[in-house]
């Protein structure tokens, strides 16, 4: 209780007026209190359940029970409040037992005067004990948190001699209490500490300042140790500095860490500082940017520091039409759609526009929450270029494949996928139609050429393959073939020439000249045989003028020459024939050539 609070008095007295005596002599010695009176052990066990009380007073002889019955409960029950005999039954020798016994003080009621210094005495000795125990437990409670806290302590002298060491000391030096006691923190001591460091820090702890810094010490065992201490003195109740108070944690795992996050940092900025891709890290809002890298400058046109000064700036360099699309992205990554990515152009100051690709990605706190935004803007401008190239290769690709008159036909596993208009045309069969039959069903025999390029993926080279229009019409096909492979299926690209009327005409070409051949040769051999002919005739005309009518050698000669007539008239013909002269045709009867050729 307050020194300025009315002190709590139990009386246990079963005579009114002997209480009222009581309460007269406390009062009438200056004392503030208030007063509760027990006559019996049941009242004064209400009183107790409901209050604590600075002092007891109890008349030594009670009806049916004893102050020292009273005092013995009390102790029972592990109350140690001041406890005074009031009484006038018992002499000097019973009042010291009584004391002996453990109560606090005794008065008669014969010198009530003196009952205020006994009640002034003792709750002030009780105060007294209550602050020394009080004390005692602080004490202890420092003590077992210093032993048992995980900060390394020790206590030196004013000349710096060790005096205490708790336990972690030992555990980080691997020094005892016994082998560190009455050394100097000396033993700690590495060497390799910046010339001058402990000169400062007597300097200060001896100026009564608190010194504190990071040194390279070493253990018992030799190895060596980051130490972060921290020294102050402490002065006795003179003011005068009596002891030091050194705290000291090991901060090697620390310092170890923090160097690896360190270069860890700068390995990440040297990467990030040189990628040609922007990086990006803000605020979920897009409010601050925490880091953006000097690739920002090259794609924006603009410099890093507008970024940092005002994060919504890079809106300014998103072309007006995009601009939508953008905020949308940020609204998505914003509500932790992860991840998001959104392409659109960027135009620069010098009105140059490239094409960007962003992918964000939503970074969240312990909660869940969306904390920051992190995110990365590749420049795609050469790949858009090559996609339109492209687009554009494709587009003249198939203006030429609907253009061309040849049959075009993609395929794959052996079934159309594709075909052009030149298809439709010499196939007779509409592109729904074609597509998904198999290709057999318009090239009949496959030349194994062609078949082997298609099974090995190479480029058939031109050939001649049999075809079969949809109406059943055969066809002389002139073919390429060529594989392509596209996410790892192989497909083949064929084109198709209908060559049946050229190979036709052909033929007649080759025959013509045959036949002309046949025509030289006819009109060379003519003229030499009809020379032989004249010869033939000319003998058997004289041969006929020797001899005479009706002789059965005119007859045979007269087949001579009508033999060589035949004759001649056939070299005529061949000659007409290497001429290309027209020959008239002419009536004749085949009895009279049955005839001659009978008498032949």
């Amino acid at each position: 209780m307050s020194e300025t609070q009315p002190l709590r008095v139990l009386i246990l007295e079963d005579q009114p007026a002997d209480a009222e005596l009581v309460v007269q002599a406390m009062e009438g010695g200056g004392l503030t209190a208030t007063f509760d009176v027990a006559a019996t052990e049941g009242a004064m066990e209400r009183h107790l359940q409901g209050e604590e009380y600075d002092v007891v007073l109890a008349d030594y002889s009670l009806q049916g029970w004893s102050g020292m019955a009273a005092f013995h409960a009390l102790r029972r029950r592990g109350l140690g409040t001041p406890f005074i005999l009031v009484t006038g039954t018992i002499g000097e020798e019973r009042a010291v037992e009584c004391l002996r016994e453990g109560i606090t003080d005794c008065v008669f009621k014969r010198n009530l005067a003196f009952l205020p210094m006994a009640v002034n005495r003792a709750v002030r000795e009780r105060r007294l004990r209550d602050q020394g125990r009080a004390s005692e437990e602080r004490v202890r409670l420092l003590s077992l948190a210093v032993e048992q806290g995980p900060a390394s302590v020790f206590i030196t002298d004013g000349k710096g001699r060790i005096e205490y060491v708790n336990r972690r000391f030992t555990e980080i030096t691997g020094y005892t209490p016994g082998e560190a006691l009455g050394r100097t923190p000396r033993i700690l001591r590495s060497g390799k500490a910046p010339p001058g460091t402990f000169a400062h820090m007597w300097r200060t702890i001896r100026a009564g300042g608190v010194w504190q810094d990071e040194v390279l010490n070493r253990r018992r065992n030799g190895e060596l140790y980051w130490d972060a201490l921290m020294v102050s003195p402490v002065r006795d109740a003179s003011g005068v500095i009596a002891h030091y108070l050194a705290i000291h944690e090991d901060v090697t795992d620390r310092r170890a860490a923090a160097r690896e996050l360190r270069e860890r940092d700068e390995r990440f900025r040297q990467i990030a500082n040189n990628i040609r891709e922007v990086f990006f890290v803000v605020d979920r809002d897009f409010a601050k940017t925490f880091y953006v890298n000097p690739a920002y400058e090259a794609v924006w046109g603009r410099t890093v520091e507008s970024v940092y000064r005002d994060t919504a700036s890079f809106m300014e360099g998103v072309v007006p039409g995009d601009r939508e699309l953008v905020q949308e992205s940020i609204g998505r990554v914003h509500a932790g759609v992860d991840p998001v990515e959104v392409e659109f152009q960027v135009e620069r100051p010098d009105g140059g526009r490239s094409w960007v690709l962003a992918h964000s990605v939503p970074i969240r706190g312990a909660d869940g929450e969306v904390e920051r935004i992190c995110g990365v803007v590749l420049d795609i401008t050469e790949r858009k270029e090559a996609e339109e190239r492209l687009r554009l290769s494709e587009a003249r690709f198939r203006q030429i494949c609907e253009a061309s008159f040849d049959g075009i036909m993609v395929s794959a596993d052996g079934v159309v996928t594709e075909v052009n208009p030149g298809f439709e045309q010499i196939f007779r069969c509409p592109a729904q139609e074609a597509v998904g039959r198999s290709v057999s069903d318009f090239i009949g025999h496959e030349p194994t050429r062609l078949r082997e390029a298609r099974d090995d993926g190479g480029t058939g080279g031109r050939q001649e393959i049999q075809g079969r229009a949809a109406d059943g019409r055969e066809m002389i096909l002139e073919a390429t073939t060529r594989a392509q492979r596209v996410d790892g299926r192989t497909s083949h690209i064929t084109a198709l020439r209908d060559v049946t009327e050229i190979r036709a005409l052909e033929q007649q070409f080759q025959f013509s000249q045959r036949m002309e051949a046949v025509g030289r040769l006819a009109g060379g051999v003519a003229h030499d045989f009809n020379n032989l002919l004249t010869v033939i005739r000319a003998y058997a005309d004289l041969m006929r003028e020797r001899v005479a009518e009706g002789s059965p050698l005119a007859a045979e000669l007269e087949e001579i020459r009508k033999a060589s007539d035949s004759a001649s008239a056939l070299t005529r013909k061949l000659l007409a024939f290497s001429r290309r002269q027209a020959v008239a045709p002419v009536v004749i009867d085949v009895s009279h050539v049955v005839r001659d050729a009978a008498r032949m």
